[in-house]
Parts: C-alpha cells; structure tokens; sequence
C-alpha cells in the first residue's frame, strides 16, 4: 500500500496569519507552566554541562605548515581535534608530537600513499612516511591527532588505535548500514572490540537511544542538525562527550549525518 499524506490546506501567509488566535494560558495554570519550564531548562544545563561544544563559527584557521591551516576543536594532553584545509599539492603536516593521526575527508580529495581517497574517505595513519597530501582539487578535513603512546591510553582506546593503525575506507558512505528501528543507521569504519569510529546517520524525526560513555566520545556533524537534549548541532559543529557523562534525548527533525569515535551502543 502506498502511504498518500493527506494534503493540507492551501492558504497565504496572510490568511493563515488572520486565522491564528494568540491563546493565553489560564492563570491558574500560568506560574506551574514556568516553573516546569524553568526546571526542564535546569535539569538539561545540569545533565550536560559536561560536555564541550565547538561551534563551526568557533576559533580562527591557523597556520599549519606550507599550504596547510587548522582551526582547533579541543585540545588536551592526549589529543588535538581540528578542522584542517589544505590548498591543491600540500602535504598533511606532521607534528613532532604526533604518534597517529585519524583522517576524514570532509570535500575534496587525498592522495594517500599515491592512491586517491575521495571526499568521506577515511584512514589512519600511524608513521610520517605514509605520504598523505591534497590533490589538485584541495581538501577539508576532520582530523584526531594522538599525542602519546597509545599504551599511554585506557586499554579499550589504546587496543583500538593499535588495531586501527593503516586502516582505510575509501567511501565511508558506502558498505554496510545497521539500523535500530527508530531512523537510526550506524556504519563503522574502523572498530576494535566494543570502540569504534563510525558514521551515523539519523532520518527526519530519526531519535537515538540515551546512552553512557564508558570512554570518552568525539562527535563531529557532517550534514543536516541533531538535538541532543536541548543542545542544536549544525553542520561542522562539534561536541566532546567526556568519560561517564550520559547522552539524553538524541534527536533530528530534518535529518543529520555524523561522524562518531567511542564505544558502540549496547
């Protein structure tokens, strides 16, 4: 059977204007409606002042070697997180604190190691001779960096960034999609034990089941917006989860696509 919407009816802003009534509540009724307002917004502040969210309007691009900028999303001991563009030719820097880097491609193209990897593509590479530079085109990445030895990790992280070392996709979009049944499909691109880097994608009024992160987790938006409890995500927004907190209430009204790395769902 074919679903067919029942249409609605067809009138211009001004007549549907004419026909809204602004509607007061009861007085009674008044300061209990605030007050459950006020303790909603509380209660959302509450459950996630945790988290760190770097808006795409966030920070300024900084110099990264010849050809190469970055906008930093977080930063600490163990990690740098950041957006980084490189002009047609350039290579993908390297730093002196680098023990591997998480790359995905966000437009544009790479040639890695003289193959191209294509807009969402992904790899991770583990040692400065794996040559990694923008083709003709440029390109605009999302990059994890990892600081320190990955023994230096919590044992779950530190298994995956050993299994994960060379690992490539060269379309992340593509492969196989699980689904949870409520508009939520998951794709993993590089998984060790229950840790994994993915994608996820949610539908149009797609929701995600509340969740803890045993480690914690990186979120990255790449197409469309998503509310987790009451925070918007945007396109090239991010959102650092840390270690224990909880995710509540993940939602979409118009569809999101997102790139995840932390433990998989239960």
């Amino acid at each position: 059977m074919t679903f067919k919407p029942t249409p609605m009816p067809s009138l211009w802003p001004g007549e549907l204007a004419a026909q809204l009534r602004e509607q007061a509540p009861p007085a009674a009724l008044k300061e209990s409606m605030a007050a459950r307002l006020r303790a909603r917004a509380l209660a959302s502040a509450q459950a996630h002042k945790a988290f760190k969210v770097t808006r795409r309007e966030d920070g300024a691009w900084q110099p990264r070697g010849p050809g190469a900028q970055a906008r930093v999303l977080h930063e600490d001991a163990q990690f740098c997180v950041e957006c980084v563009k490189l002009q047609s030719g350039a290579a993908m820097p390297w730093s002196d604190t680098d023990h591997a880097q998480e790359i995905l491609v966000l437009s544009g193209s790479l040639s890695w190691e003289g193959s191209p990897l294509p807009s969402m593509g992904y790899g991770v590479r583990d040692a400065t001779h794996t040559v990694v530079a923008a083709t003709q085109e440029g390109a605009e990445m999302y990059v994890r960096r990892l600081r320190v030895d990955p023994a230096a990790l919590p044992a779950p992280e530190s298994h995956w960034w050993q299994q994960a070392a060379g690992q490539r996709v060269n379309d992340a979009l593509g492969g196989t999609w699980s689904g949870n049944g409520l508009g939520m499909e998951i794709r993993p691109l590089a998984q060790a034990g229950a840790v994994a880097s993915m994608l996820i994608r949610l539908a149009p009024g797609g929701v995600a089941p509340d969740h803890a992160h045993p480690i914690a987790e990186d979120c990255m938006m790449i197409e469309g917006a998503l509310f987790l409890g009451d925070i918007l995500l945007r396109a090239l927004d991010y959102q650092l989860a840390p270690t224990d907190a909880t995710h509540c209430s993940i939602s979409s009204d118009t569809g999101a696509l997102f790139f995840v790395h932390g433990a998989l769902p239960a």
